[in-house]
């Protein structure tokens, strides 16, 4: 078979958990003798295709010009010659879509118009989300999208007949992301808690898949004594809540010890976000920052502390970093909201917005001392693509395209 994924940045493995996840994925498929590569977008003039290549994995980077207005950053229509170009020649069996930033949002009912199985990975809220993680303008969660709430998180606060335009673009995306959904064989939710928010949101309920841990753990080893290790590692961005765990940390008597890991990046224009919690940890005794990390490296890193922490703001949907934490029996500390609690059932989950559930949940984790939790199993990336192979990609569930 040939199979495309689409995914919004290359190398793929540079784009978060969601990119290192079809990374793997696409190298499980060439390894089940298949023929896999990746599809992402570019800045650039004219509208067009270039091939690509990293480390092994072969893909094309779909060529678009900067948007000029918001529409055009969702629409991307320029890029539909160039998409069905490519479609008539690699004459794919599957597009795989798992995110569409920066790409035309009708690419998967092009696809669907010439044939080919469609499928769609929810890995979070960008589709039915302007602003990706529902979380609105003030970095506080969200019900879910509609025209009244989306509106002043997009284009802010206007006078009556300027909103009621806004409103109207509001429902216009809508539409496409509904026609997105309809041209999709296949809606596969890593996790049941976006499933079910999804079904509230107006759409069908998608199909439960469980994603696979990407690395083997290190064997776990019951600690020795010493003080308790904390562990943030994930994006530096507000929604993850970095900060949240170093004031909750700097709170604790003196004695354990926390370790922030994970890239720096811009949020939501604020620039200054990691120069303050850089700024803070440098006074906050025992806390190391230690930058972005290889992830090849995280196995070692999980290896060397006791407790995650993860208390997000928005509903995560199926976190990596969580997958690999309970597969190597750290104890988590999690955000109630979102899917963290199916990948760790012994995880402590808390309520984001009240600082003290976590400052509760990390003083009772030094108390009890070191030690680890039982080991929790994922599939692997070879048993995962078997398994999207049989249930998703196959000829026997309404393929129609290309052989």
């Amino acid at each position: 078979m040939r199979i495309l994924q689409v995914l919004h940045g290359w190398p793929p493995s540079r784009m978060g958990g969601t990119g290192l996840y079809v990374d793997a994925l696409t190298r499980a498929l060439g390894q089940a003798n298949h023929s896999a590569r990746v599809i992402a977008p570019k800045r650039g003039f004219p509208s067009k295709i270039e091939a690509v290549r990293h480390a092994d994995i072969d893909g094309w980077l779909l060529l678009t010009p900067p948007a000029t207005t918001w529409a055009a950053g969702w629409r991307r229509a320029k890029g539909l010659q160039p998409w069905r170009a490519l479609l008539q020649e690699w004459r794919p069996n599957v597009v795989h879509l798992h995110h569409l930033s920066g790409l035309p949002m009708n690419l998967l009912g092009v696809a669907k118009e010439q044939g080919v199985r469609t499928v769609l990975t929810l890995h979070d809220y960008a589709l039915p989300c302007p602003r990706g993680q529902l979380v609105n303008q003030h970095r506080h969660p969200c019900e879910g999208p509609s025209p009244s709430r989306c509106s002043p998180c997009v284009f802010g606060e206007k006078g009556t007949l300027r909103t009621r335009l806004d409103k109207r673009r509001i429902r216009e995306r809508f539409a496409a992301v509904q026609a997105v959904f309809s041209a999709a064989d296949v809606v596969l939710s890593p996790s049941e808690d976006l499933a079910t928010r999804m079904t509230g949101f107006g759409f069908a309920r998608p199909t439960l898949c469980e994603l696979p841990i990407l690395q083997a753990p290190i064997p776990v080893v019951e600690p020795g004594v010493g003080p308790l290790r904390f562990l943030f590692a994930s994006a530096m961005i507000p929604t993850k809540g970095p900060h949240l765990s170093l004031d909750a940390f700097a709170q604790l008597p003196l004695g354990p010890t926390l370790t922030i890991a994970g890239p720096s990046m811009r949020y939501d224009g604020d620039t200054g976000f990691v120069a303050r919690l850089e700024a803070k940890a440098a006074n906050t005794p025992n806390v190391r920052l230690a930058g972005a990390i290889d992830p090849a490296q995280v196995p070692r890193l999980l290896a060397d502390h006791d407790v995650l922490l993860l208390p997000s703001i928005w509903p995560e949907n199926s976190p990596l970093i969580v997958r690999e934490a309970a597969a190597a029996g750290l104890r988590v500390i999690a955000s109630r909201a979102g899917g963290a609690g199916e990948l760790c059932p012994s995880a402590t989950l808390i309520d984001p917005t009240d600082p003290r559930a976590l400052l509760g949940a990390m003083a009772d984790a030094v108390e009890r001392g070191r030690g680890r939790a039982p080991t929790v199993q994922s599939k692997t990336p070879k048993e995962h693509a078997l398994w999207l192979l049989e249930n998703a990609y196959s000829f026997t569930t309404g393929y129609t395209g290309h052989i």
